[in-house]
C-alpha cells in the first residue's frame, strides 16, 4: 500500500466514524426530545404524579419539574 492509499484510508475512516457518531448523537437528541413530549402531554393531563412521569419517561425528575414550570 502506498503512503497516499495509507492516508486516503485513514480519512475514510475518520469521517466514516464522524458519520456514525453524528448518527448516533441524532437518534439520542430525537429520543430525548420524544421523552420531553411524552411527559409535556402527561404533565397537561394530570393524571400521574411527576415522580411517575420520570419514571415512565426516564426523564430526571428535576427536568419535569421545570417542564411543569415552563
Amino acid at each position: 500500500m502506498t503512503w497516499q492509499q495509507t492516508i486516503d484510508e485513514e480519512r475514510f475512516e475518520a469521517r466514516e466514524e464522524g458519520r456514525r457518531e453524528g448518527r448516533q448523537a441524532g437518534i439520542t437528541e430525537g429520543a430525548h426530545d420524544k421523552a420531553v413530549e411524552t411527559a409535556r402531554r402527561m404533565i397537561a393531563r394530570g393524571k400521574a404524579t411527576l415522580e411517575e412521569i420520570a419514571e415512565d419517561t426516564s426523564l430526571p425528575l428535576a427536568e419535569i419539574q421545570a417542564l411543569q414550570n415552563a
